[in-house]
């Protein structure tokens, strides 16, 4: 609650001021929440008409809507794991220069397990 409420109130009672702030609850609420929080009433507005959140399920949200930027590593995921079930125990240093010869242009932290097998 702002401090504000109380600088510009009298109040006869206990009951009189449960009262006002009901009513000052209200008014922040519903007639000028922008000044009461700080967002502009453009943002108020957008957000006042956007769909009720029914699940937080942010993970599941992403690879539902293809949220964020695609992996470069995606499409050599394959040719890595091939690479590493004809020789688990080649430098990751071998395995970039593979991929490389097959186009991949990224750098050798995406290339190196386990990242490079890990889901998207």
């Amino acid at each position: 609650m702002k401090s504000s409420f109380f600088k510009v109130r009298r109040f006869h009672d206990e009951e009189d001021l449960q009262q006002q702030l009901i009513e000052w609850h209200r008014e922040v609420d519903e007639e000028r929440p922008c000044r009461a929080t700080g967002v502009s009433l453009r943002s108020v507005n957008r957000i006042a008409e956007e769909f009720p959140v029914v699940h937080v399920d942010d993970a599941a949200e992403r690879e539902k809507r293809r949220i964020g930027r695609p992996s470069i590593v995606e499409d050599f995921r394959k040719l890595v794991v091939k690479i590493l079930e004809d020789k688990p125990d080649l430098p990751s240093l071998e395995i970039l220069r593979r991929v490389r010869e097959a186009g991949y242009q990224g750098g050798k932290t995406d290339t190196t397990p386990p990242r490079c097998l890990s889901p998207a």
